[in-house]
């Protein structure tokens, strides 16, 4: 199987399904990582909350942490668009990889960015076999409408991975706090929970299919 997960800043990926991609590497899966920019941050003073050279050298170490080849993609922060450029850029890797597994953020996040890397992604992956969308909410809980979980992953052997690819980001635990690595193990025992396991990630369904669409990718 080859995965894609394509998220909007370095460290969505490893909040939200670091564990449901460990899984895949630990079952011999391919699994590419990309990020659709660098992550870097000023406030409205224009003083740096995250610097480049950090965020994608904490990025580098979580993706090796995972297993993934990684992918930083050259557009800016708060500011990323939903057009035909980004789309394109992000079918290509789709099509260079032959993914037939697409995870990405769910389309009703009230992130501007994480919503519109959602559009752009599904457009981008119409051809592809299977799509899921993360859960959002940490650190981030205000949602559009209320996450519908319709597939569970068991990432109990996992866990301890995921929280070592999540605290790769330190410039991102500094800015939440350790209570974030707290929060998204608590999430996901309280996912477990519902599936009858110890920790699980869940996921929107956006396609599922065996055959996928006839169209042919050029």
């Amino acid at each position: 199987m080859n995965v894609i997960a394509i998220c909007a800043h370095p460290d969505d990926i490893e909040f939200n399904c670091a564990g449901t991609l460990l899984k895949h590497v630990a079952h011999g899966d391919n699994v590419v990582m990309v990020s659709v920019s660098d992550g870097a941050t000023t406030n409205h003073n224009g003083e740096v909350i995250r610097s480049k050279v950090n965020a994608v050298s904490e990025a580098e170490r979580a993706a090796s942490i995972v297993g993934a080849k990684l992918y930083i993609l050259d557009y800016k922060a708060l500011d990323i668009p939903c057009n035909h450029k980004i789309i394109s850029e992000l079918e290509s890797l789709i099509n260079r990889y032959d993914i037939d597994t697409v995870y990405t953020h769910w389309h009703s996040h009230t992130n501007q960015d994480h919503r519109r890397v959602s559009r752009s992604v599904l457009a981008a992956a119409r051809c592809v076999k299977r799509v899921f969308m993360w859960e959002e909410g940490i650190p981030h809980s205000l949602c559009l409408s209320g996450f519908n979980p319709q597939m569970y992953v068991d990432i109990t052997e996992y866990l301890d991975k995921k929280t070592d690819a999540i605290r790769a980001h330190e410039s991102q635990i500094e800015k939440y706090t350790g209570d974030i690595v707290d929060a998204i193990i608590a999430r996901g025992r309280y996912r477990g929970y519902q599936m009858r396991t110890k920790y699980a990630e869940c996921f929107e369904i956006s396609k599922f299919t065996e055959v996928g669409f006839p169209e042919k990718r050029e």
